[in-house]
């Protein structure tokens, strides 16, 4: 099966949940190499809602903070991972927090489009 959403093809997508309100690391085995995004949760007082990206050796950790609405948070548009040859690497991801438990449920598609085709320009 292929799945296209204009000019990027869906290279996985799924949910999965936490265990008992841990981390979650997403690893998208490509040929070239693996990449993995790391989702750590966090509330503050403030209940602001945020996300701050770190770059690791292997991927991203995002640390998503006060993403705890009933109707989920996340990314509003697909977030740019990175490149691997003429192509572009995105993640749009959705963040649920079930009742009043320390679990998080997340929706995840990991897009690839070619860099022409989304109006890439490389910067320096």
């Amino acid at each position: 099966m292929r799945i296209e959403s204009g000019p990027a093809r869906v290279v996985f997508s799924g949910q999965a949940s936490t265990f008992g309100g841990n981390e979650l690391t997403l690893i998208l085995e490509l040929p070239e190499d693996d990449l993995a995004v790391r989702l750590a949760f966090d509330q503050t007082p403030d209940g602001e809602p945020r996300v701050e990206t770190t770059a690791t050796n292997t991927g991203w950790l995002l640390t998503c903070t006060n993403l705890d609405a009933p109707d989920g948070r996340g990314s509003a548009d697909p977030v740019l991972l990175g490149e691997v040859a003429d192509d572009l690497l995105f993640l749009h991801f959705r963040v649920f927090r079930p009742a009043d438990t320390a679990d998080r449920v997340v929706w995840f598609t990991f897009f690839r489009a070619r860099k022409g085709a989304v109006g890439w320009r490389s910067i320096g």
